[in-house]
């Protein structure tokens, strides 16, 4: 791992770019903002296709590694000290379950930010 320092942005883009370029064949590149208070909440569903679906309550996954979860965690720590999320992402997930008919297992994601 290199460590660069006292770059401006626009020269750090121009530095990687050329580094991609070489090791990759491919200049692009791309950026996404770091969210350090982020959650990952998932809310499992089942449906029967015909607009019928229960919940099964929901989970966190903030836990990751190289975009991996490490840790599920059921029912999520965050939603227990946040009912009205936890009521707002179960409700939601139902919704959109019925709303398209969804004729099986699944799962509704929700990313939680700033709350």
């Amino acid at each position: 791992m290199q460590r660069y320092k006292n770059f401006t942005q626009a020269k750090f883009i121009e530095l990687l770019t050329v580094l991609y370029k070489a090791l990759f064949q491919n200049p692009g590149l791309f950026i996404e903002h770091y969210f350090p208070s982020a959650h990952h909440i998932e809310v499992q569903i089942f449906g029967d296709g015909r607009g019928a679906v229960v919940d099964m309550g929901e989970r966190e996954c903030s836990i990751q590694r190289r975009h991996q979860k490490i840790i599920e965690e059921s029912p999520s720590p965050f939603c227990l000290s946040h009912p009205e999320v936890q009521i707002a992402l179960i409700n939601d997930a139902l919704q959109l379950g019925r709303l398209i008919q969804y004729g099986s297992a699944g799962w509704s994601l929700g990313f939680l930010q700033g709350l």
